[in-house]
């Protein structure tokens, strides 16, 4: 896919890409939208289709100044909690300093694209296959504790599925940051504080509310 588009450019080093063009060549012929539209059929005709697993991605531009408000550290670790075709995990891999990037993804056909990324992302950048990875499976069956910023798009969770979350990030580490678009968390006074909230492009056109929390 991406050394198909290259074959014809000279071969650039890894400080030398855009950062966003790279980011728009590894999803050039990827389509997460009519992905997750297929998928949504098929859980429809199954009956077990929920509005929780609504499919969204981030907008690069946008995700670059949230993401500039969020960690500063060399050895931190990034989490997204649905992450779909991996493109928050991606972008934050190029635009973040993160040590350990991690995405968790329920829908299998949305987590197949994101390790088929992973597999190109790896070769171009030439980096630790370990630094990013991608796990199939519910977010609440994880344990995401060591993280130090997690980000979840919740704009489409349950008031349930937002208490729930709101659980299971109260064992993070003290400093630690989550982001959620959207809702906000639930019964967390105490254990979080709101330090920021705002507006911010979501895919092509949204324009989406998020939620800055740090943990005391």
């Amino acid at each position: 896919m991406l050394s198909e588009i290259q074959k014809e450019l000279p071969k650039p080093t890894p400080e030398q890409y855009n950062k966003e063009t790279l980011f728009n060549l590894l999803y050039h012929d990827i389509d997460g939208y009519q992905i997750a539209q297929d998928v949504e059929k098929v859980l429809e005709s199954e009956g077990t289709y929920t509005l929780s697993i609504t499919y969204g991605e981030i907008n690069f531009e946008a995700f670059q100044t949230l993401l500039s408000k969020l960690c500063d550290s060399p050895n931190s670790t990034f989490y997204d909690l649905g992450s779909g075709i991996g493109k928050a995990v991606f972008a934050a891999a190029l635009l973040g300093p993160f040590q350990k990037l991690v995405g968790i993804e329920i829908i299998k056909p949305l987590h197949d694209v994101a390790v088929q990324v992973k597999s190109q992302f790896d070769k171009e950048m030439n980096q630790n296959p370990d630094r990013v990875q991608f796990y199939n499976g519910d977010l609440f069956d994880f344990d995401f504790s060591d993280g130090d910023v997690i980000f979840s798009a919740t704009t489409c969770f349950s008031y349930q599925s937002m208490v729930n979350l709101s659980k299971k990030v109260a064992c993070m580490k003290k400093g630690a940051k989550i982001v959620t678009l959207t809702n906000q968390l639930e019964n967390v006074d105490g254990l979080f504080q709101l330090i920021e909230w705002s507006r911010m492009v979501y895919g092509n056109s949204l324009n989406l509310t998020y939620f800055i929390y740090k943990r005391l």
